[in-house]
């Protein structure tokens, strides 16, 4: 009644509503199976994502059941022929990539031998979330014909409280969360970290820099508009991000204490020191 079911459910009452839509009392043989099969690996047995994978599992359930005479041979013929139904989609079951995150957040604070039930209280914020639910939904119906298959999403507000989180298309096909847990290059948003560790290398906003063409060994930086600025000031590199200047400050103060400040910033990933390292190209 405490374990975790997956889809946001704890406890077999729950996971009974999450996927059958029914109290647990009026579970079949099979369903109750295939919820037994989960507890293992919620996600990895999930039967919203791989029916298959979920009813080989149920099966192997079903055999031990017998093996230890809880049920009979009959009923577990009985069940295996009776088609099972999960239900997709409930009115409650919004923010379930939130809530699978949360999950290992709790058990992380609570301890795994808590025995005590809990009241987690969040920063999700529903109407929000429902909002970001449909505008992914738009997103993907516009941009469906350019090849666009995923889409994630985090709403954060101005002290880091997370407001609304969408971690794929549809929970229901995967549960992988890619908001928390794909990587991507960060592009130009690094940049900041090349110029901290600048700033700390005793360099000011008003230091003078100039934006023009320039090789570290055989790789050449492109500023995006193609076109040079000159001589100009730190401050001004930043705010037009500009790749040129990002590029000779990262290897001027030194791709590794760049590297260093990313992660004492709060980056975990590991970071390359390539020269063009300082336009995001790593993954984090």
């Amino acid at each position: 009644n405490r374990v975790y079911f997956g889809a946001g459910a704890y406890g077999i009452e729950a996971a009974s509503q999450r996927y059958f839509n029914k109290p647990a009392k009026d579970l079949s043989i099979g369903e109750a199976a295939m919820l037994a099969g989960l507890m293992k690996a919620p996600n990895s047995y999930s039967p919203l994502s791989d029916q298959e994978r979920a009813g080989k599992r149920a099966l192997n359930v079903l055999n031990e059941m017998v093996e230890a005479k809880v049920i009979t041979p009959e009923q577990r013929d009985e069940a295996l022929r009776t088609p099972i139904t999960v239900s997709k989609t409930l009115a409650s079951a919004h923010a379930q990539y939130f809530v699978d995150w949360l999950d290992s957040q709790v058990r992380e604070l609570v301890g795994p031998n808590n025995t005590e039930d809990l009241i987690v209280e969040t920063t999700l914020d529903l109407p929000i979330q429902t909002d970001a639910e449909r505008a992914v939904q738009t997103i993907m119906a516009r941009d469906a014909r350019r090849g666009v298959e995923q889409a994630a999403l985090v709403s954060v507000d101005g002290e880091g409280r997370i407001r609304a989180m969408i971690g794929g298309v549809s929970y229901a096909d995967s549960q992988y969360n890619r908001a928390t847990m794909a990587k991507r290059q960060t592009g130009s948003s690094f940049k900041p970290f090349v110029y901290l560790a600048a700033m700390e290398a005793g360099y000011q906003p008003s230091t003078p820099v100039v934006d023009e063409p320039f090789s570290i060994g055989d790789w050449s930086p492109q500023n995006y508009e193609k076109t040079y600025m000159g001589l100009i000031d730190l401050q001004t590199a930043l705010q037009h991000s500009v790749n040129t200047v990002a590029a000779r400050l990262a290897n001027d103060v030194g791709r590794g204490k760049v590297a260093e400040a990313a992660h004492r910033m709060g980056i975990t990933s590991g970071i390359n020191t390539d020269p063009a390292m300082a336009l995001g190209t790593s993954e984090v």
